[in-house]
């Protein structure tokens, strides 16, 4: 009788797939996450926390918490300032050149007052013709995205960010007010002094509109306009 004899072939393939196939399942997260081009090891986006800023109607002048505003100031020419404030910026990997970029085309100015939103009339107005003396919030709110120099991914999805304000409009005491005379500009027309005359509120924002009068006491004004009388 002949027998088979056993070599142990059949049983070491089997141990080989196996062994095979553990590898594949070991090293198949890790080749999930390289990147096809750089093969740099992607990891997480960096995140973070800022404070966005409104400017003045300047376009400059960054308006600080807590801050009085002028009369003559008028809320639909506030803006949202490019710049960020009190950045914490993180990365869990370590990635460098970390900044934060509010997203200009989506932010947004909301003023309210006691609660309610500002009308848009009242937006369009100084705010001494309807808040003189009054406390406003404002709410700057804007998409920010945080980024890296390093990292891979740069940057995640943007997150949304809402930074508010207490407000507090300028009382006009007209006792403050301040009035001046532009002399070097003034000129006779036609027996009439023509001068420009500027009043400022108590912060020293000019205040449109405002009707000023000035009574001669019966001595002669000059070309100047400087005349002896009061105003």
């Amino acid at each position: 009788m002949i027998r088979e004899g056993k070599t142990g072939t059949g049983r070491g393939w089997l141990r080989g797939t196996v062994l095979a196939v553990i590898m594949a399942l070991v090293a198949g997260p890790t080749l999930a996450v390289l990147s096809d081009s750089t093969d740099r090891i992607q990891g997480t986006p960096p995140t973070g926390t800022v404070t966005l800023q409104a400017l003045l109607p300047d376009g400059t002048t960054v308006v600080a918490d807590s801050a009085t505003l002028g009369w003559a100031l008028i809320p639909n020419q506030f803006s949202v300032s490019p710049t960020v404030d009190n950045p914490t910026l993180s990365d869990a990997d370590g990635d460098t050149g970390l900044s934060a970029i509010p997203d200009l085309s989506s932010a947004t100015l909301n003023w309210t007052h006691n609660g309610t939103p500002l009308t848009p009339a009242q937006l369009a107005a100084p705010l001494g013709n309807n808040f003189a003396g009054e406390t406003l919030a404002l709410t700057v709110e804007a998409p920010v995205t945080f980024r890296s120099v390093t990292g891979l991914p740069a940057m995640g999805v943007p997150l949304h960010i809402s930074s508010p304000y207490t407000l507090q409009v300028a009382v006009v005491i007209p006792a403050q007010l301040d009035i001046s005379l532009d002399s070097p500009t003034a000129y006779v027309e036609g027996g009439t002094i023509m001068a420009t005359v500027t009043a400022r509120d108590n912060v020293g924002d000019p205040l449109p509109g405002t009707e000023i009068r000035f009574l001669s006491t019966g001595g002669k004004t000059d070309k100047m306009g400087s005349a002896p009388g009061t105003g």
